[in-house]
Formats: structure tokens, C-alpha cells, sequence
């Protein structure tokens, strides 16, 4: 009979990380195809699985800022510094992201530079942000 003592062992039991990236996966495509409800429905599944990882907050923040919801997909990321203990970082591009969609160019450019200036990103990270500063940049000097 298996004994399992802590959701994080249930967690590990259910999926593999296989099985979450072929997850990750099938939101995303679905997200970029315009099928939110999939996309949406994918990432509520593995966050009440793993509510301590950015990505399934990243993915539900951008099925909300694909639909058009800006405030709502910036009200989960900010919830999400709150519920993630390692790579905030991410969360913080991706609220930058937000921000910038959502026009908020002053502060999408200090999170930004905030984030260059004090964490760690990863070269595909540090691109996207790099991206992302330009452009806002050019559109506040231009106001």
C-alpha cells in the first residue's frame, strides 16, 4: 500500500517533470492559438499543484493578458511575489511585461531596471528585459 505523507510527495507521485513540461507546453501552444480556456484551465491544474512555482503563474497571468485582462493578469503576479520563494525575478519580467501592455511605461522601465540592477536573470531573461527597456524607453522620451 502507498503511504504518502505531505502534498509534496503526492505532487512528485502524480507528475513527473516530463509530464509538467509537456503541460507547460500544450498552455503555452494553446495560449499562443488563441484558446484561452485551455491554456487557462492547464495552468489552474498545475498551480493548485505547485503553488510555489513561478511558471504556473507566469502562464496564468498571460492567458489573462492575452484576453485583454492587464489589471487582472498584474493582481495575480503581484500575488504571486508573495507565494514564490525562489525565482521572483521572473515574475518581475513578466509584470513588467504587464505593465508595458498595459501602458504603464514608467513602471514597467523601474521594474525592469530594478530587476537588471539586482537579480540574476537568464540570457533569454536578460534579452526580453534588455527588449523591454529600449522600447519603453523610446516611448517615454518621446512623450
Amino acid at each position: 500500500m502507498l503511504a504518502i505523507t505531505n502534498s509534496t510527495e503526492l505532487k512528485d507521485y502524480l507528475l513527473s517533470e516530463d509530464d509538467y513540461q509537456i503541460l507547460y507546453e500544450i498552455a503555452f501552444f494553446s495560449l499562443t492559438q488563441g484558446i484561452f480556456h485551455i491554456a487557462q484551465a492547464i495552468f489552474n491544474n498545475l498551480h493548485t499543484l505547485r503553488r510555489d512555482e513561478p511558471v504556473e503563474f507566469i502562464g496564468l497571468a498571460m492567458t489573462k493578458l492575452m484576453a485583454g485582462c492587464n489589471v487582472e493578469a498584474e493582481n495575480i503576479l503581484l500575488s504571486a511575489l508573495s507565494e514564490v520563494r525562489n525565482r521572483k525575478d521572473e515574475i518581475y519580467l513578466y509584470l513588467a511585461l504587464c505593465y508595458f501592455i498595459g501602458e504603464k511605461y514608467i513602471e514597467a522601465q523601474t521594474t525592469i531596471q530594478n530587476l537588471l540592477n539586482n537579480h540574476v536573470l537568464t540570457e533569454s531573461h536578460i534579452r526580453l528585459a534588455a527588449a523591454l527597456q529600449k522600447k519603453c524607453r523610446s516611448i517615454v522620451e518621446n512623450k
